[in-house]
């Protein structure tokens, strides 16, 4: 354990790795252009226009207002968003309005090795399919990190990878919204689905509510070797699986291999590492580490009401704290709802 915890303290001191592109630049968005030069840009929209499906649009060292992608299809190869390599690329909100980026009804579009700080939303995608957010650095939002919703249409949106953030200090002027990383609506008239999400080996540090929360309309999702440190909850846990009073889709979501370490509560509830309530969901090999005696490292709710996701297995975790490993029955998290889970405990 001391090994895994030093490993959680290199990753938050440390910059995320840049790699190199193995095709290059397409196109340059560079501040303080004066003078026309191919493939060279003054501002983003111009340079997104300009490229097709394969394309890579590198951002050159500086501070950037805000970027907006909106009815863009990449195409199969997708249009990456990245900083030159070797370069430090800030994307700088202004009072902790609007998202730093902001994608919508889109689809084939990767974000990788910014620097994104200052807007309310660090990354917010909505209505949009088959996008990459990687190796970025989010940090002093207002609310969310990374936000994916599906919104109001009833569409399936598919294939997001979350892989190798790195996320803190959230939730600076709204920290009941403070999630590191959010996935689906949260309200119950947005009904359309998230699905196949992986969340893989980033870094969340500060989050002011849930580090991961998840709604109940995604499926299909794997959070997986992502380190969790110092999470000050309002409510629920560090992992959250769909506490909500409506049934919700029948969600498939495999949780393995994360470090949770350090979680508070500052309403006055227990601390809890994750919490579950919605889906069918493997708990495996986590580590999490909390030494309050209120603590509670797997806790389920009784918020199960769609009975078709109600099967919850608990198998190889690693809980050290003076309070409980695992509790069957956390209440109904003020939703009215009285379903529990059908568990299985393989330890």
């Amino acid at each position: 354990m001391r090994f895994l915890l030093a490993i959680a303290v290199i990753s938050l001191q440390s910059c995320v790795s840049i790699s190199a592109l193995n095709d290059g630049c397409t196109v340059y968005v560079e501040q303080n252009l004066h003078e026309t030069k191919a493939n060279h840009f003054s501002n983003f929209p111009d340079a997104l226009r300009s490229v097709e499906t394969g394309a890579t649009v590198c951002f050159k060292q500086g501070i950037y207002e805000t970027i907006n992608i909106q009815n863009i299809d990449g195409g199969n190869d997708k249009i990456t968003i990245t900083a030159i390599p070797g370069d430090i690329v800030t994307i700088k909100g202004k009072n902790f309005r609007g998202s730093g980026v902001k994608i919508s009804k889109s689809k084939n579009i990767i974000i990788r090795n910014m620097a994104i700080t200052g807007g309310l939303y660090g990354i917010y995608v909505k209505s949009s399919s088959n996008i990459e957010l990687i190796e970025n650095r989010i940090s002093n939002v207002g609310q969310e990190g990374i936000i994916i919703k599906a919104g109001p249409f009833s569409k399936t949106y598919r294939e997001f990878t979350i892989k190798n953030n790195k996320i803190s200090d959230t939730g600076i002027t709204n920290g009941q919204y403070g999630e590191g990383i959010y996935i689906g609506d949260g309200k119950g008239e947005q009904n359309g689905t998230i699905s196949n999400v992986r969340i893989f080996q980033n870094t969340i540090d500060n989050a002011s509510n849930e580090a991961i929360d998840i709604k109940v309309n995604s499926t299909n999702i794997e959070i997986v070797e992502n380190i969790l440190i110092n999470t000050n909850l309002l409510f629920n846990g560090a992992i959250t699986i769909g506490t909500a009073n409506r049934k919700g889709v029948d969600s498939h979501i495999i949780v393995s291999k994360n470090l949770i370490y350090n979680v508070s509560n500052r309403s006055g509830y227990r601390p809890i590492g994750i919490a579950i309530g919605h889906g069918n969901v493997e708990v495996s090999e986590n580590y999490i580490v909390d030494q309050s005696g209120n603590f509670v490292g797997i806790c389920l709710y009784t918020t199960f009401a769609n009975e078709s996701a109600n099967r919850v297995v608990v198998k190889g975790n690693n809980v050290l704290t003076q309070g409980s490993n695992l509790v069957k029955n956390c209440g109904d998290g003020g939703t009215g709802v009285n379903k529990t889970a059908n568990l299985h405990v393989l330890d």
